[in-house]
């Protein structure tokens, strides 16, 4: 028995990958896809000061994958020492180094305009974040981008695209 021919379009679509990062209206602007390296990062205290929580020179990537995945990955540089007694067996103390020195998340996103794209999260180092979704407004001009949770000031956010 064949199947009928929308459904081998469907299928065939669904294991290209195309169509399941864009929203319903296509971005015009200059794609989001591909991988940034991270120049800035910055967040608000509830004081509403500006503070740059993995220190003046971040280093990590977002990496949006044309098929709709998202991973995020992001450290203080320089990054923690090693742990005393090992990889595997840190004190509270360097538990805590490592968790305030480092943050990340994945997911897949969603395109809903030229500039707004939507983190599905599914998993990550934020437990807040997990079965969320995040809305970004992001600004792309040549090979950078901001991008912004709507909490912090424009451009805090900032990368560079390398790929």
């Amino acid at each position: 028995m064949h199947a009928p021919r929308g459904w081998k379009v469907l299928l065939v679509s669904l294991a290209m990958g195309t169509g399941c990062h864009q929203g319903s209206e296509p971005a015009k602007g200059p794609s989001l896809v591909g991988v940034w390296k991270v120049v800035k990062f910055c967040e608000r205290d509830s004081t509403g000061r500006l503070y740059e929580p993995y220190g003046p020179n971040p280093t990590g990537y977002f990496v949006y994958a044309p098929t709709g995945q998202l991973t995020i990955q992001m450290m203080r540089t320089p990054p923690v020492q090693p742990f005393a007694d090992g990889d595997d067996r840190p004190t509270d103390t360097e538990r805590q180094a490592l968790f305030d020195a480092y943050f990340g998340y994945f997911g897949t996103y969603t395109i809903t305009s030229d500039s707004t794209v939507v983190h599905h999260v599914q998993g990550g180092t934020l437990p807040g974040y997990i079965g969320t979704d995040q809305r970004r407004l992001y600004q792309i001009r040549g090979d950078t981008m901001t991008i912004d949770d709507s909490r912090v000031t424009w451009p805090c956010r900032v990368f560079l695209r390398v790929g």
